[in-house]
């Protein structure tokens, strides 16, 4: 019993520090569109974004997504949001010939292996 309550302590450090850089990525780069919008940028940008570009686009979309249902969903949240940051990760190493890992992505597969993390040390934990 001691155990388990140990291991669920671990588990919900994990989930709410998951939560927390999530949230505060989310925000910042949301910030950062939104910032674009309103300085007329975003769309003259959009309107010139080539294939590789609209891809990380999405990438980045799916990285918050998936770290935003996270908070719900840990294991899948989690999953995707590894997965794209990953994928957004090989897509910009591929554009500039050089393996290169930006400390925004490195925090977005953080973020995602904690949530993934946290769902492993106790399945169906607090939602």
């Amino acid at each position: 019993m001691v155990e388990k309550l140990h291991l669920d302590l671990w588990a919900s450090g994990l989930r709410w520090a998951a939560r927390s850089v999530g949230a505060v990525l989310a925000a910042l780069v949301a910030g950062v569109f939104v910032g674009n919008l309103l300085n007329g940028t975003a769309l003259a940008d959009a309107a010139r974004m080539q294939a590789a570009e609209w891809v990380l686009a999405l990438a980045l979309a799916a990285m918050i997504a998936g770290s935003l249902a996270a908070w719900r969903w840990e294991l899948v949240g989690g999953a995707v949001t590894c997965g794209s940051a990953l994928a957004f990760i090989l897509i910009t190493s591929a554009l500039i010939q050089q393996f290169r890992i930006r400390p925004v992505e490195a925090a977005f597969v953080l973020v995602g292996a904690l949530f993934m993390l946290s769902e492993w040390l106790d399945p169906g934990g607090e939602a």
